[in-house]
């Protein structure tokens, strides 16, 4: 407060308008929710340097999973597509049954050569597994 020559309190000027800011659309219908304003008002900032690079490699590894069973289902129709017109053929009921023989073999550098033996047995237990849920 300022004092004049002849010593009386000058009063500070009023604002010309004061007038409440008006909120409109999700932020009036969120006030009503009983969610803090502190709340409303939030802005979005990038999370740590730690947590970068945590969701940045568990996304990779989640999106290269992702890609990988894609392409293998991809892979799998296209054989099973090879072999369609042999499932179309009408077996007699006297025939014996259709054999299949499967050879597992070592790749060159393949350190784990009884691997794809353990997942073809595997495949087989499931798909009996399915073909009998089925019945």
């Amino acid at each position: 407060m300022t004092t004049s020559s002849t010593g009386t309190a000058s009063v500070p000027p009023a604002p010309a308008s004061v007038t409440p800011v008006k909120t409109s659309g999700v932020r009036t219908i969120l006030r009503y929710t009983g969610i803090p304003p502190s709340w409303i008002d939030k802005r979005p900032k990038l999370p740590s340097r730690n947590w970068l690079i945590f969701l940045s490699v568990t996304s990779s590894a989640l999106g290269l999973y992702l890609y990988d069973r894609q392409q293998c289902k991809k892979i799998r129709q296209e054989y099973v597509d090879k072999v369609k017109h042999l499932a179309e053929i009408p077996v007699d009921p006297f025939d014996k049954p259709r054999r299949v023989t499967v050879y597992g073999a070592k790749w060159p550098g393949d350190e784990d050569f009884d691997q794809g033996l353990r997942y073809f047995r595997k495949y087989v237990k499931v798909s009996i597994t399915v073909f009998l849920l089925r019945l």
